[in-house]
């Protein structure tokens, strides 16, 4: 419940990308964020739960797609999702 979500809030992150960037103390991610980690937390942080969603649309599409040019475009358009909703985040990987 709130407890959870308030223990999620309050860990130190960074963006998830090539360059690990350092985000400032205060940061706090956002719902739609994804957040990278181990365990029970991360698993149902509402972003995460978008991003399973997000997948199991796009799962029929990826099994059909025969190189990896293809798969690589579906795994884009997923991406660009969670950037989209997320424009502050995105991934952010628990420290």
């Amino acid at each position: 419940g709130n407890q959870q979500h308030n223990s999620i809030m309050n860990a130190k992150y960074s963006v998830r990308s090539d360059v690990k960037q350092e985000l400032s103390a205060d940061f706090q991610p956002g719902q739609h964020d994804v957040v990278c980690g181990k365990g029970k937390k991360c698993f149902e942080h509402f972003g995460n739960q978008q991003l399973r969603k997000t997948t199991r649309f796009f799962l029929e599409e990826y099994s059909q797609a025969t190189t990896k040019v293809e798969k690589s475009r579906i795994v884009t358009k997923i991406l660009k999702i969670v950037q989209r909703q997320s424009p502050e985040g995105g991934f952010v990987k628990l420290d």
